[in-house]
């Protein structure tokens, strides 16, 4: 048996694969994948893998750590406001924040929520004012207002 010289192995492999229906280009194009070290090489493309990998653990821990941070500046923020805030109920079906402003002209609101629940038989609904201060809360209780001909009650949402 003949042993073929180093320069004449490639040819054979080449020839071999012909011979069995192989596409050439193909084949050379998955070897020189898998066994280059160029930058299209397949342990290149590992290499880019773990980085990308690597970068989305890194973002994903960044995005929880933010999260995590507002979640606590929002919650410090609610407990900041709370003091400040009144609670409106008895707001007829129809009425919207319009009418709330309207409402409570006088005085510097910061935020008006209306909540989504209604009272089960009257329909009507439950805002909270967030007011400027916490002297214009208190002077708020003392109003008696009506939206759509249904007087409105306002309370302080935490006690004095």
């Amino acid at each position: 048996m003949e042993t073929l010289g180093k320069d004449c192995v490639g040819h054979a492999v080449a020839l071999q694969l012909e011979a069995n229906g192989h596409d050439l280009s193909r084949t050379l194009g998955w070897t020189s994948y898998l066994f280059s070290t160029g930058s299209r090489s397949f342990a290149d493309q590992q290499e880019q893998d773990r980085v990308v990998k690597r970068a989305v653990e890194i973002l994903e821990q960044t995005v929880k750590y933010t999260w995590e941070k507002e979640k606590m500046y929002q919650a410090a923020e609610e407990k900041a406001r709370l003091p400040s805030r009144i609670i409106v109920e008895n707001i007829a079906a129809d009425a919207g924040i319009g009418e709330l402003v309207a409402l409570f002209g006088g005085f510097h609101i910061q935020e008006v929520r209306i909540l989504n629940e209604r009272e089960p038989i009257k329909r009507t609904r439950v805002a909270h004012i967030d007011m400027h201060s916490v002297q214009a809360a208190k002077e708020a209780l003392l109003m008696i207002k009506y939206i759509f001909g249904l007087r409105v009650y306002i309370r302080r949402a935490v006690g004095v």
